[in-house]
């Protein structure tokens, strides 16, 4: 419940430290009850359970179908893994990858814009998690660790 609290007020620092600078934050509507800063004209493209592959997702970019100032994706239950693909959006900070089969998003890395990226329901260990962590200080990254044999826990 600390936690929570501390995250919640580091969220409103956010906020408010970054309204009086050129882009306005808001925060995000979600069912999660932790905040997460977002820009207030942001791009969303929901991509959600289409399955789609590296290929279909290259095609999509390529077509122009996925502007590209996105800020927030979402490509939940895809098989998308080529994280490559992703370089040409700069104003992504919001990124979506749950339930999409991944077992190494250390392409991740790289992304330092990323303030929010989902990983729920991915086959990652805790080692993998730290090492992104470690390389996205300024990135909340939400998961889901399995434990052999246990109930599955949040952090």
């Amino acid at each position: 419940m600390k936690k929570a609290i501390a995250l919640l007020l580091a969220g409103v620092m956010l906020l408010s430290a970054c309204g009086s600078g050129e882009t306005e934050l808001a925060e995000q509507e979600t069912d999660d009850p932790i905040p997460v800063a977002v820009p207030e004209n942001s791009i969303e493209v929901d991509l959600w359970g289409r399955g789609l592959t590296n290929e279909e997702f290259a095609g999509m970019i390529e077509s122009g179908e996925i502007p590209q100032n996105v800020t927030r994706l979402f490509l939940v239950g895809n098989k998308v893994s080529d994280f490559s693909l992703l370089r040409g959006f700069p104003d992504l900070v919001h990124l979506d990858l749950a339930g999409s089969e991944l077992d190494d998003v250390s392409g991740l890395a790289g992304f330092t814009n990323l303030i929010y990226l989902n990983l729920e329901s991915n086959p990652l260990t805790e080692s993998q998690i730290e090492e992104l962590q470690a390389a996205l200080p300024n990135c909340r990254i939400n998961i889901e660790i399995t434990i052999p044999g246990g109930q599955p826990s949040l952090e």
